[in-house]
């Protein structure tokens, strides 16, 4: 019993840890911003209500289209892959308050950041 009651104390704890919890309904959306870094371009990130995403980037350097998907967490943190020609990216930030924003890396060493706002 002495267990159970430590349990249910640390779980309390760890909820009043100052973590931010953002509901589905509250994340879920259409984000349209930037990116930039070694390559610059538009952002689209459609989130849907199981919190799945469907990203779309339109590079202004190499004239391409990187498609990806990924998920957001319970803890608002979004992450993902995708490509575009012959290259593959992966993506990862953070949502909350209408904002998603973050960091990219590419298979070919180039990275940078990404924002984007709910529409």
């Amino acid at each position: 019993m002495t267990l159970l009651r430590y349990l249910c104390v640390g779980a309390f704890l760890a909820g009043c840890s100052g973590a931010t919890y953002n509901s589905p309904e509250s994340l879920a959306g259409t984000y349209s911003g930037t990116y930039s870094g070694n390559d610059n371009g538009s952002i689209v990130l459609d989130v849907d209500s199981g919190l799945n995403v469907k990203l779309t980037a339109t590079s202004s350097f190499w004239h391409t289209t990187f498609n990806g998907t990924g998920s957001v967490g319970t803890d608002s943190h979004v992450s993902g892959t995708g490509a575009g020609g012959l290259v593959s990216i992966t993506f990862v930030g953070s949502m909350g308050n209408g904002i998603a924003s973050g960091t990219w890396t590419s298979s070919n060493g180039a990275s940078g950041s990404w924002t984007s706002t709910r529409n």
